[in-house]
C-alpha cells in the first residue's frame, strides 16, 4: 500500500512541511490531539477531554519502554479511557 498521509514527527510542521507533503503526492498531514502514555492519556490542550474525531497517538513499544506493561495492557487502558468518556474506537482509514 502506498502512503497517502504524513505524520510529522513530534507534531511539528510548518508551511514547508505542508508544501513538501503535497509535492510528494500525499493527501495531507495526520495530526493528533492526545497521546497514550502507558496507563493514561496525555492531552495536548487544557480541556483534558476527548472530542468527536480526535486522533490519539500510540507508539508501539515493548515492556522495557512501557515500565513492564505490554502493548495489550496499554491498549486496554486506552480503550477504557475512551469508553469512560462515551466514545469508541474507529478505523481512521475510513475517514480520510
Amino acid at each position: 500500500m502506498t502512503p497517502y498521509i504524513f505524520r510529522p514527527p513530534g507534531g511539528n510542521y510548518n508551511e514547508t512541511t505542508i508544501v513538501s507533503a503535497s509535492q510528494a503526492g500525499l493527501q495531507g498531514l495526520m495530526l493528533w490531539k492526545e497521546a497514550m502514555q502507558i496507563t493514561d492519556l496525555q492531552y495536548q490542550t487544557s480541556v483534558h477531554r476527548l472530542s468527536p474525531g480526535d486522533i490519539i497517538l500510540c507508539h508501539f513499544r515493548g515492556p522495557a519502554q512501557l515500565d513492564g506493561e505490554t502493548m495489550v495492557h496499554m491498549m486496554v487502558h486506552l480503550f477504557r479511557r475512551i469508553q469512560a468518556q462515551g466514545f469508541t474506537v474507529a478505523d481512521i482509514t475510513k475517514y480520510v
